[in-house]
Formats: structure tokens, sequence, C-alpha cells
């Protein structure tokens, strides 16, 4: 019976679980760091959602899938965009060759303007519910809600500075 088609499986499952045990899992730092990111992330996006839900109700979700679509469609009309005028550049770039130079420039300069705005917005924000955790004076929350990003900014930079050396693009 050892020459049986049964008997031959067993022994290949046999080799391939050997060589899957052999395979050791670790997980580096900056693994268990981006999990951690992606958890606050998470953490923040659900926590901003039900607070928002609480104050409007579940119309709010209509609303949600409303910003969607047409997130959507912005992006399906990028994807044209992009593929019609083949030039290379962000959504200044396609407002500035299909509207005119100075419609880009006013759109590139309102772009900045709102993350500049936002920047301030989510800071101000830590800071308050930073300020509600731990009972600490708002400016050195302040202080450490700015300097959190752009740390991580840099870490992040300089991890995609490591990747992009060793990538074949």
């Amino acid at each position: 019976m050892t020459g049986s088609p049964e008997a031959s499986t067993h022994s290949k499952n046999s080799e391939k679980h050997r060589v899957i045990k052999s395979h050791r899992h670790k997980l580096a730092n900056w693994h268990v760091s981006m999990i951690s990111v992606g958890g606050v992330i998470g953490a923040g996006l659900f926590v901003g959602t039900s607070a928002t839900i609480a104050a409007a109700g579940p119309a709010v979700l209509l609303s949600y899938l409303g910003a969607g679509f047409i997130v959507w469609f912005v992006m399906m009309t990028m994807g044209e965009l992009s593929a019609y005028y083949n030039i290379r550049g962000s959504f200044i770039s396609h407002i500035s060759k299909t509207l005119g130079k100075r419609c880009g420039f006013v759109s590139g300069w309102s772009y900045i303007f709102l993350w500049v705005v936002t920047a301030g917005a989510q800071a101000v924000a830590g800071g308050m519910i930073l300020n509600d955790l731990f009972n600490i004076t708002l400016l050195l929350v302040l202080w450490d809600s700015l300097s959190l990003p752009y740390c991580s900014m840099r870490f992040l930079s300089a991890f995609m500075g490591k990747v992009k050396r060793f990538s074949l693009f």
C-alpha cells in the first residue's frame, strides 16, 4: 500500500508542512509601527464618524455615500484626463491644461491654503483631545500635535528613500 496515491499525497503534505514550519515569521520594528499608525488612523476615523452620527443622526451616512460617489466620479475624470492629455503632474496640471494657467494657479494656491488651515484645525483639535485625556497645558499639547506629524513624516520619508533605493522603478 505504500505505492497508493493516498500514501504519496500524505508524504507530499507532510513535506510541505515541514517546509512551512521551518520558515520563521517575524515582524520588524517598522511593521509594528505601521500597524500601530494604521490603528490610530482607523480609530480616529471611527471616533470622528460616530461623533458626527451622534450629532446629526443616521442621515450622515447618506452624506458620506454621496461624498464617496463624488470622489469616485472625480477620480474617474482624473483618469480620463490623464489618458487623454498624457501629461504628468497632479490635478493642478490638468486644470491648467483644460481651463488655463490662471485657473491652475488659483486652484493650486487654494489647495495649499486648504491644507494649511486643515493642519491648524487638526492641531487644535488634537490638542483639545489630549488636554482632556491627560489634563496638561494646551500649549504643550499643541506643540506635541505639531511635532508628531513632522517627525512621523521624516521617518516615513527616510523609509521611502530606503525602499526606492532597492526598487527596480
